[in-house]
């Protein structure tokens, strides 16, 4: 009596271990993100399908067990014939473990599927049903097709000759390099895969410091916010001016990619031209030194003929072809100032020490400057600018005592202010005293600091308030400018 006791208390705990066991599979199987689903063999007909077939499919589990034709109405045609085909294997007992395909959703989305199958067979291996879970799968699926498309724009560029392309890491190492990287520097594939291609190794000494500075920003941002210039030795010794801008592949900043473009011809057509500016200023240096030695001989014969002729009306005629005569060497020697104008290449100028004017700054004047950490990209006679500005201040601003320089920083655009407090500029004056020859003097100073500017994209324009002092605004773009603290 007490073992049948045992026996039945046995099988009830047994029952209800199965059933919670049971219920904890369902509960899983209710919430899982997947969908899962039993199917009943040779009827192809579903048994049990989970709550997320509405949100992989867009049908319901009940749509599901009263349509057995659901499943080939939502396989993408492209893949029915795969479905047929693996139907005839199912029901031979043959199915993989795992495959992926496409269906169109009940909103008409193309979907991708990853299902993982189980066959369950009878007593004597027929197959009676099947059960799996599918896996939406289309993120990623879209995501290496848009990785296959990009790697596909990638591998064109790569090949087509336009640019050097190089895969680099921090050691200089060149891992792998388009051909027409190799046929700018004279090395072979062979020679780079036997490491003899280093980044460092091939940038002269000279240029040390622009790789430097390069690895520097690599290494803060991850990709080299302006393209900079260098040489590399060609495996003959001789060089090649290059182009080059790189980019970082991975987090940890270690390996990356740059883009080489062989800059020869236009260095070639920079020397070319230097060269004919070197000739023209020389022709013109000749000819000025001719042309003032003669107006020096016309203005010493005409201070004779005023001595010799005391008629007054005479004396006016002469006192016009002096005003005249010196009007023209003022203008001749203007045209020394502004032959060397964009002869050389702009470069980075400490705007700091270009404005320290102390040489030029008259003792009764203030000059308070606050730019302390601004480099800028301008022609080599950036300094002739700030001493016209000054002269512009010191001699028509009357009463000046105090000039202040500062600078503002607005959507990517660096506005330089010079404001003095001097009588300032009538309005309708202020864009005409950057036009050449207006002014009381030779009219050629305001004319000459727009031109030294423009040569960068640099504008400059007058916006201060007459009897208020003079106020100077000069914008430079975006890559025409850095600040020192963040080189």
């Amino acid at each position: 009596m007490v073992a049948c006791n045992i026996n039945a208390m046995g099988d009830k705990w047994t029952k209800k271990a199965l059933r919670e066991s049971e219920e904890k599979y369902r509960r899983l199987a209710e919430n899982s993100p997947d969908m899962i689903y039993r199917m009943s063999l040779p009827d192809g007909k579903y048994e049990y399908v989970n709550p997320a077939s509405v949100q992989l499919t867009g049908y319901t589990p009940e749509e599901h067990y009263s349509h057995p034709c659901l499943p080939e109405k939502i396989i993408h045609p492209d893949w029915q014939q795969y479905f047929r085909q693996e139907w005839k294997a199912l029901l031979k007992g043959e199915m993989p473990p795992f495959y992926e395909y496409q269906i169109i959703d009940r909103a008409g989305k193309n979907r991708w599927f990853h299902q993982r199958n189980i066959l369950i067979t009878d007593e004597c291996g027929h197959p009676i049903a099947i059960e799996g879970i599918v896996t939406d799968i289309t993120e990623r699926k879209e995501a290496e097709a848009a990785m296959q498309a990009s790697e596909k724009r990638l591998r064109r560029f790569y090949e087509s000759g336009l640019f050097g392309v190089i895969f680099w890491n921090m050691d200089g190492e060149i891992t792998d390099a388009n051909d027409k990287f190799l046929e700018m520097v004279g090395y072979t594939r062979e020679d780079m895969k036997a490491g003899l291609l280093n980044g460092f190794t091939l940038t002269p000494p000279e240029f040390t410091s622009v790789d430097d500075n390069s690895v520097a920003e690599l290494t803060t941002y991850g990709v080299n916010k302006v393209a900079f210039e260098k040489e590399y030795i060609r495996k003959d010794g001789t060089r090649i001016p290059v182009i080059l801008a790189g980019a970082m592949l991975d987090e940890n900043r270690f390996e990356g990619v740059a883009f080489v473009l062989d800059i020869t011809k236009r260095k070639e057509a920079e020397a070319a031209l230097r060269q004919s500016n070197r000739q023209l200023n020389l022709i013109s240096g000749i000819t000025r030194h001719d042309i003032l030695n003669k107006i020096t001989t016309i203005l010493g014969y005409l201070s004779l003929a005023e001595i010799e002729l005391k008629n007054p009306l005479v004396s006016d005629y002469f006192s016009n072809i002096e005003s005249a005569t010196k009007a023209i060497r003022s203008q001749i020697e203007f045209t020394k100032v502004y032959e060397n104008l964009g002869t050389h290449e702009p470069q980075w100028q400490d705007l700091n020490i270009i404005i320290a004017l102390s040489p030029h700054l008259p003792s009764t004047i203030r000059l308070i400057a606050d730019v302390e950490d601004i480099e800028v990209y301008a022609d080599p006679m950036l300094e002739r600018v700030f001493y016209n500005l000054l002269d512009n201040s010191s001699r028509h601003g009357e009463h000046v005592t105090e000039i202040r320089v500062s600078s503002r920083l607005a959507e990517d655009v660096l506005t330089i202010l010079w404001e003095d407090n001097g009588i300032g500029i009538p309005a309708d004056e202020k864009e005409k005293i950057f036009e050449r020859g207006f002014g009381k003097n030779t009219g050629l100073g305001m004319f000459l600091v727009r031109e030294v500017l423009s040569l960068t994209g640099i504008t400059i324009k007058e916006t201060g308030v007459a009897g208020k002092g003079a106020r100077f605004e000069i914008n430079v773009p975006k890559g025409m400018y850095h600040f020192k603290s963040l080189k």
